[in-house]
C-alpha cells in the first residue's frame, strides 16, 4: 500500500516541537542569567565590601569598619573577624604611640638635663666663691660673670622643657650670627672652667654669618667640646681641643669641626654610633649623652653630624648647618664611607649616653 503525502505535512510536528524546545531553552537561559544576577549580586555586593575594607585597613583607617550584613553566615564572621582585628590593631597601635612618644620625652629631657648640669655647675662655683669669700673682687666678678651667662641659659632650657611637655617641638628663634663668633664664645667658657684645667682650647677659621638659632647653636657646640675634653682629660693633665669654623664646598652651610687629642674610637666601635644601642665610657672616648643633644640641634636648624675618628690620633666631629633656616627638621639619613677612611654621618636614630641611657630623639612629633 502506497500513501502519499507532502514533505512539510510529515514532518510538521517535529519541526514544531523542535521550535518549542529551543524557545522554551533560550527562555530557561535568560532566566537562570537573571535569577543568578539578582541572587549572585546579594552575595558578591558584601565581599566587595569586605575587599574594600581590606584596603581601607592596608591605608592605615584603622577606625574603619564594615557591616556584617550579609545572607551567609560566613560572609557575616569574616567580616565581624576583621571589625575585631582592627580594633585590637588600633589599640596596639595606640599603646605604642603612647609608649614611642614616651620614650622620645624621656629622651629629650635626658638631654635638657645634660644640659642642665654646667649651668648649674657654674652657679654653685659662683655661690661658693661668694659665701667664703664675700669681700673679694674675683668672687663677685664671678657672680655676675655667672648672671648675665648662665642664668639666662638654665631660663632658656627651662622654656625648652615646658614647650616639648606641652608641643612636642623645639623652638628656634633664627636669627644672623657669627660661626666664628659662636666659637669663641665656646673656646671662652671652656678655657675659665677649672673642670679641664691643662687643656688647651683654641678657636681658629672664618666663615659667613647663618641664619640659626644663636643658643641652639652655642648649645651643641658646647657638648662637642666639653665632649672632646673629657676624651682629653682620659689621656692625662694635658690636651688640645680645636673649635674650627669654615664654609662647606658650595657655600649653602657652615661646618663646624671639634678635634680632640684624646684616644679616639675603635674603628670595630665607630660604626655602633649609628645604633640606638651604642654606649660607651664618656671619659674614655668623648662620646656621651651631649652627642644627642648636638644631633638634635642639627636636626632642628636642616643640618647633620659626622664623625672621624683615628684610635691614638683623636676624634674629628663635624657639625653642619644650613645657611638659611628651615622651615621644618630634615631626615638626617645614616650614611657612611669606606672603612680606609671610617667618616661616618650620625642619622636619626638615638646613640645611647655614657650611663647607659639613650640619647634624646629630634623633636616629640
Amino acid at each position: 500500500v502506497v500513501i502519499e503525502q507532502q514533505v512539510s505535512e510529515a514532518f510538521g510536528p517535529a519541526q514544531a516541537l523542535a521550535r518549542s524546545l529551543w524557545f522554551w531553552s533560550i527562555a530557561a537561559v535568560l532566566v537562570a542569567v537573571g535569577v543568578g544576577l539578582m541572587f549572585g549580586r546579594t552575595l558578591v555586593r558584601p565581599l566587595e565590601r569586605l575587599r574594600e575594607h581590606t584596603r581601607r585597613l592596608a591605608r592605615g583607617d584603622l577606625e574603619a569598619r564594615v557591616s556584617p550584613d550579609s545572607p551567609l553566615v560566613e560572609v557575616g564572621a569574616l567580616a565581624e573577624a576583621l571589625n575585631e582585628m582592627a580594633a585590637s590593631l588600633k589599640t596596639l597601635q595606640d599603646e605604642a604611640q603612647k609608649r614611642a612618644r614616651l620614650a622620645t620625652f624621656s629622651r629629650v629631657a635626658a638631654g635638657l638635663a645634660h644640659d642642665l648640669r654646667q649651668p648649674l655647675e657654674a652657679v654653685r662655683t659662683a655661690c661658693d666663691a661668694l659665701v667664703q669669700n664675700p669681700d673679694e673682687p674675683g668672687a663677685l666678678a664671678l657672680m655676675e660673670s655667672v648672671n648675665q651667662r648662665d642664668i639666662p641659659r638654665l631660663k632658656r632650657y627651662m622654656d625648652d622643657l615646658r614647650r616639648l611637655a606641652q608641643t612636642g617641638e623645639m623652638s628656634v628663634h633664627a636669627v644672623p650670627l657669627s660661626p666664628r663668633g659662636i666659637a669663641d664664645t665656646v673656646v671662652a667658657n671652656m678655657q675659665s672652667n677649672p673642670k679641664w684645667a691643662g687643656v688647651e682650647f683654641s678657636a681658629r677659621g672664618q666663615a659667613h654669618e647663618i641664619e640659626a638659632d644663636p643658643q641652639l647653636v652655642e648649645r651643641a657646640v658646647t657638648n662637642l667640646t666639653s665632649n672632646a675634653a673629657d676624651a682629653c682629660m682620659a689621656c692625662g693633665p694635658e690636651g688640645r681641643v680645636e673649635v674650627a669654623v669654615e664654609d662647606t664646598t658650595g657655600g649653602d652651610a657652615v661646618a663646624f669641626h671639634i678635634t680632640d687629642t684624646g684616644p679616639g674610637i675603635e674603628p670595630e666601635r665607630l660604626p655602633t654610633i649609628f645604633h640606638a644601642d651604642f654606649t660607651s665610657t664618656k671619659r674614655a672616648s668623648g662620646v656621651g649623652l651631649g652627642l644627642g643633644v648636638v644631633r638634635q640641634v642639627a636636626d632642628t636648624h636642616g643640618g647633620g653630624l659626622e664623625v672621624d675618628s683615628e684610635p691614638g690620633e683623636g676624634t674629628t666631629f663635624t657639625m653642619w648647618i644650613p645657611r638659611a633656616p628651615c622651615e621644618s627638621p630634615s631626615d638626617t639619613r645614616a650614611s657612611h664611607s669606606d672603612e680606609a677612611d671610617r667618616r661616618a654621618q650620625i642619622p636619626r636614630p638615638s646613640e645611647g649616653s655614657d650611663d647607659g641611657t639613650q640619647a634624646p630623639h629630634a623633636g616629640l612629633g
